[in-house]
């Protein structure tokens, strides 16, 4: 019959655990169980951290721009938020936490990038060539006797991100040379 009752107020002990090792073995966060709360969404987390750790009256330091929400509960809280902009990321970047990200995102975009490459090579075969290096964000396809202006401007009609090569050429016949960049972060089906 316990999982009828209303539970641990802090949300699941076997999430908050499984969280935990994640952040630490993934995130490198030194965290327990203990210190996680699970809530219905971030606007309930801030208000009830806001509710727990401030006073009205209190002043807190918050990022220029900043989360309208957030804004709102301070001020209905009677708390006057602080600005500043460079100090957070310079602390973000010494404490490792940039680098992580990096990395994170290499992963993220490469395995977009395999993707993509593989999807156009399947679709085209010897219509096109696909080039780049190995580690970039993005792609180039130079397509066999079209025109990357028209490539780019039927690939936007499907939401796909593709700029022509062409215009960045300054020497004779530049206008013909095809080729188009693709972004593959930015491919929605990818």
């Amino acid at each position: 019959m316990r999982s009828f009752d209303y539970g641990d107020p802090m949300g699941s002990r076997q999430l908050r655990e499984v969280i935990a090792t994640y952040l630490r073995t993934a995130r490198g966060v030194r965290c327990e169980a203990e210190q996680i709360v699970m809530v219905a969404g971030s606007q309930r987390g801030l208000e009830i951290a806001t509710r727990a750790l401030l006073d009205p009256g209190d002043r807190v330091w918050m990022e220029e721009p900043g989360y309208s929400f957030a804004r709102s509960l301070f001020a209905m809280n009677d708390i006057t938020p602080s600005t500043f902009q460079q100090a957070v990321l310079a602390d973000f970047i010494r404490e490792g936490h940039f680098s992580r990200h990096i990395r994170r995102m290499w992963m993220i975009y490469g395995e977009r990038r395999s993707a993509l490459i593989d999807c156009l090579r399947s679709e085209l075969g010897k219509l096109a060539e696909v080039t780049g290096g190995p580690t970039g964000l993005h792609l180039s396809l130079i397509p066999d006797g079209i025109a990357d202006r028209d490539i780019a401007a039927r690939a936007s009609r499907h939401n796909l991100s593709l700029t022509p090569l062409s215009p960045s050429y300054a020497g004779p016949g530049a206008v013909e040379t095809p080729g188009a960049r693709l972004k593959p972060f930015e491919a929605g089906a990818i």
